[in-house]
């Protein structure tokens, strides 16, 4: 392993050997080939003779455009940080797919000193010379539409994404083009594990990005698959060949996890209720319960602040954890924490949220959906377990987690009828990953590649001229109010919501000049009901259901109370919550409950509703207490993510037509209209914990 480590230029390998005294050396080749290692070093990282060759030409490179292309853990964030350091840019954006990494990232800047000013708002920005951004897509347009201010250099975290045609990709595409209109010279550097072509990426026919990339990966996978047979069998992708492993007859599922014994474990599961009646059904299996005070005081820190009735708490004492999209980011990010720093905790339940959180210590990695899983997302998954820091520790010898064990389990429950994972396996033998693009914003986007039928192709085609046709009117001039109005309809990304733009900024124009001759009741009126009044009421184009709801005053009701609870400490919100689903449980009107499709068990035929054969209702009645809890958590997750992503952006363009003020915006966006809270908010903390510093006399420290 050492010969082959130096020969191949695989010097972190090399370097472990001769740390860990693993072998002699009795010779002064061997001596000074071992001295040799020292040039590859960068800070307390051995780089492989490939990656320190490519960091070195993007360093020096020259080229506005930069791709680097590299498996997960490859230093990424190292690169972002040696260009910062090199050079004299001013204005520095990094952009990252989720808030989740915003605090990453800026952990990871923070600590390294620089002298620019942190920010992660556009509003902490004070025309700064020089400062690093930290900021999602959104928030970074937000920064742009102040005049004169624009990124000398832009990193964007998981370039791959520009690839989708989703509105928060369309974003990106849009931050990238705005920019530079600003800044003709802007120098962008793309980082992303999945990137095949990086002229797939480009926006402007003239468009040229030089592609880095490293084409070998320290570490190599071993597949297995368990079948429904109750068997296990083991993939050889160089061979393209199954082996029955002959050790294991007819076990559950439960059991073949269990009797891998691995230390810290991420079982992959899609849907967020699966993952739940999962981990009941394996906590069930395992007799044991851990008995330490870590866990006790993690326990006492849920109860005490989530709810005495949180599935998790069962959970914990047995290993277990879960986190996934419906569930409060501020629990989420916590568990994940925690999983990080307790060892005794060795399962982690999850679904692809766990891409956008912090890196995590696992070490084996269970799939047991594979429905919809595409091969970037399955290569991503497997690129997370035994990251390189984790297996090149000074202080121990981990050289046998370059061969990351990676299980495929079968069953119907959580997976499909009939489940067979091999083809899915099969796709692994390659490392060819060919750039799905799917934005219709890219240069390199050809409809007739998407491998559509006629007729979706059909839809496809409006859908794209509606997305193209919202970009031209960004970057156009405008002249009239209604030119105006619809720019900052479009730039706010109010038109995904209706049918036929035009027609309803003509609609939305009309109902401010009543507004603004006070012809209707405005002032007096709540921000919900003033979203109904201007956006709502009488339009009949609106496409999304759920902005469609806001018609009925039963919906502006709940809303309404919904903004107050939010304010409160989250364990009040969960019990006013289940209240809620309390008075209503055996209302035949009300209690079949809308809850959308991550956990939906029901149909129900309504109006509004126009898939009504999709199971996207539950049934209160049927439900006992602590699964109204849970379902309460879920619930203020999910009116969490309507609010900010949906109903903000209405808040966002009565702004910008000033038709409100911005008290009543910060009032709605962040709960607050106290200027020093809005600046510890812009900081990063959350308004429940800024309440906490506030109730315990600490906010004048």
């Amino acid at each position: 392993l050492y010969d082959f480590s130096i020969n191949f230029g695989y010097y972190p390998i090399a370097n472990v050997i001769i740390q860990q005294n693993l072998i002699e050396f009795n010779n002064i080749s061997s001596y000074l080939t071992n001295r040799q290692l020292c040039n590859y070093q960068k800070g307390n990282i051995i780089n492989t003779f490939e990656q320190f060759k490519v960091e070195e030409e993007i360093l020096n490179s020259e080229d506005n455009e930069i791709s680097f292309i590299a498996p997960t853990s490859y230093g990424k964030s190292s690169i972002i940080t040696q260009i910062i350091a090199r050079s004299n840019y001013k204005k520095i954006g990094i952009i990252v797919p989720t808030k989740s990494l915003i605090n990453q990232t800026y952990r990871t800047i923070k600590n390294l000193n620089f002298n620019y000013k942190i920010i992660m708002y556009d509003d902490m920005y004070n025309n700064e010379e020089q400062f690093i951004g930290i900021f999602t897509q959104e928030r970074a347009l937000k920064l742009l539409e102040r005049p004169d201010t624009y990124f000398d250099i832009l990193f964007i975290d998981e370039a791959h994404n520009i690839l989708e045609d989703d509105y928060r990709n369309i974003l990106l595409t849009r931050l990238l083009k705005k920019n530079r209109v600003k800044n003709i010279n802007q120098k962008v550097i793309y980082l992303s594990p999945l990137i095949e072509n990086s002229k797939n990426l480009s926006i402007e026919k003239d468009q040229i990005i030089s592609q880095y990339k490293i084409e070998n990966n320290l570490k190599e996978p071993e597949i297995y698959e368990y079948r429904l047979s109750g068997e296990e069998y083991k993939y050889n992708r160089y061979l393209n060949q199954f082996y029955n492993m002959n050790n294991i007859r007819n076990q559950s599922i439960f059991d073949y996890i269990l009797s891998k014994n691995h230390t810290k474990s991420f079982i992959f599961i899609k849907r967020p209720k699966l993952i739940e009646d999962f981990c009941k059904e394996f906590s069930s299996k395992i007799e044991h319960r851990i008995d330490n005070e870590e866990i006790y005081n993690l326990i006492d820190t849920l109860k005490k602040y989530v709810h005495k009735d949180f599935y998790l708490i069962d959970l914990i004492e047995k290993g277990i954890v879960y986190i996934h999209g419906k569930m409060p980011d501020i629990i989420k990010e916590y568990i994940e924490y925690k999983y990080k720093n307790i060892s005794s905790i060795r399962y982690i339940v999850a679904n692809h949220v766990i891409l956008e959180g912090i890196n995590l210590p696992l070490d084996s990695l269970f799939i047991l959906s594979t429905n919809g899983l595409e091969k970037k997302s399955l290569i991503n998954l497997i690129g997370r377990v035994n990251r390189l820091n984790d297996i090149f520790d000074r202080e121990r010898n981990n050289l046998y987690k370059l061969v990351p064990q990676i299980y495929f389990v079968n069953s119907e429950k959580y997976n499909r009828n009939n489940s067979n994972m091999t083809n899915k396996i099969i796709q692994l033998r390659s490392n060819y990953v060919e750039d799905k693009i799917q934005n219709p914003i890219l240069t390199e986007y050809d409809i007739n590649k998407l491998g559509l039928k006629n007729s979706d192709k059909e839809k496809r085609k409006k859908k794209d001229i509606k997305i193209l046709q919202n970009e031209k009117v960004l970057f156009s001039p405008m002249d009239s109010e209604f030119e105006k109005v619809k720019y900052k309809f479009i730039e706010s990304g109010l038109y995904e919501f209706y049918d036929n733009i035009d027609d309803t900024v003509q609609k939305i124009i009309e109902n401010i000049n009543l507004i603004k001759l006070a012809k209707v009741d405005w002032k007096n009126k709540d921000i919900i009901e003033k979203i109904q009044q201007l956006f709502i009421s009488d339009f009949e184009n609106i496409k999304d259901y759920e902005i469609k709801r806001l018609k009925e005053e039963e919906t502006i009701k709940y809303y309404k109370l919904f903004l107050i609870e939010n304010k409160k400490p989250l364990k009040e919100h969960i019990s006013s919550q289940f209240k809620y689903f309390k008075s209503i449980q055996f209302n035949t009107q009300k209690n079949k409950f809308y809850i959308g499709s991550s956990y939906g068990e029901i149909t129900k035929q309504t109006e509004d509703y126009q898939e009504s054969h999709q199971k996207v209702y539950i049934d209160l009645a049927n439900k006992d207490d602590k699964t109204l809890v849970n379902l309460s958590i879920v619930k203020i997750k999910m009116e969490n993510d309507f609010l900010n992503y949906k109903l903000s952006k209405f808040l966002d363009f009565m702004l910008k037509i000033e038709i409100i003020t911005e008290e009543e915006y910060n009032n709605f966006i962040y709960g607050t209209n106290d200027i020093k809270k809005l600046m510890l908010l812009k900081k990063g903390l959350s308004l429940n914990v800024i309440n906490k510093l506030e109730s315990d006399q600490q906010l004048q420290n």
